[in-house]
């Protein structure tokens, strides 16, 4: 089923970070853009993580319209590709949208906790972020922890304003229960 929804304030995708570029000044634009972008997810992502390195070319053309590609990695994690455009003003718009995986497996405890009649246990994989397209989509695991099913669930993003949808796939996988002892009858 799909559903759209809103990962809520703090886990809401990432959308647009203002960066200040400086004319004239002795900082180097491309080091600021990437000090922003790092302070604006490091906000995202609340005071669990660590570090956010945000790596943008140093040859960047930093002029409105500029299209640029930084590696972001979080706590030492690998590093994901983080496309962004330069807006009016010296602002950095994101193309693509930034989840963290923490809010996105929290949305879907939420969602799923009552359908699943009870609770579930969410992976959406070992990474930090999540970066995708419009339109694109992630795969988590849902377990119930009743009985060990486990479903497959596809998250779409659909919107770089925050909103995801969500669709549990119809495979399910459940760990059946131990046989009872076979019991042999008298000849």
């Amino acid at each position: 089923m799909l559903r759209p929804a809103l990962l809520g304030p703090r886990a809401a995708l990432l959308l647009v970070a203002l960066v200040a570029v400086s004319c004239g000044e002795e900082e180097d634009p491309v080091v600021e853009v990437e000090a922003g972008v790092a302070a604006v997810l490091a906000e995202r992502l609340g005071s669990t993580v660590e570090a956010v390195t945000v790596d943008c070319p140093a040859d960047a053309a930093l002029e409105e319209g500029a299209e640029l590609a930084c590696a972001v990695s979080v706590a030492g994690d690998d590093a994901v590709d983080l496309r962004l455009v330069i807006g009016p003003a010296g602002s950095v718009e994101l193309t693509r949208a930034v989840v963290p995986t923490d809010d996105a497996e929290a949305y879907l405890v939420g969602q799923l906790t009552r359908p699943a009649e009870g609770p579930v246990d969410v992976d959406c994989g070992e990474q930090t972020l999540v970066v995708r397209d419009v339109g694109e989509t992630f795969p988590c695991e849902v377990r119930r922890q009743a009985d060990g099913a486990t479903f497959d669930v596809t998250v779409t993003v659909f919107s770089l304003d925050g909103q995801v949808r969500h669709r549990v796939e119809p495979t399910t996988t459940t760990t059946p229960p131990a046989a009872p002892p076979a019991t042999v009858a008298p000849p």
